[in-house]
């Protein structure tokens, strides 16, 4: 899970690094927007598919306690996965976005 974490910062600092000069020059309103915007996207992809896979999740587990199982929650990392991945690149993202705005680093 950390590696994962690491990964998906690392794809949101990386698209800021590709779009720092851009990020740059943008307006403080144009800033805020797609901060704002390119933090959330990944977050919300990353629910909608945790959403998806939801209903695998609770059969899995519903047959497994049928079943007489001890530990059924296993099946909960496809639920985790997906919402740690979103959360990641949004704040990779959002750190990168921020960092290149105003330090100014040429990268």
């Amino acid at each position: 899970m950390l590696v994962l974490f690491i990964l998906m910062s690392g794809a949101g600092i990386g698209a800021a690094f590709v779009l720092r000069h851009r990020i740059r020059a943008w307006r403080w309103n144009v800033f805020a927007a797609l901060l704002i915007m390119g933090m959330l996207g990944p977050m919300f992809v990353g629910q909608l598919i945790a959403l998806l896979v939801s209903g695998g999740v609770e059969t899995s587990i519903t047959e497994c306690r049928a079943a007489g199982g001890d530990n059924c929650n296993d099946a909960t990392v496809f639920l985790v996965t997906p919402l740690i991945a979103g959360i990641a690149a949004g704040a990779g993202w959002f750190c990168g976005a921020l960092g290149f705005k105003f330090t100014g680093a040429e990268g």
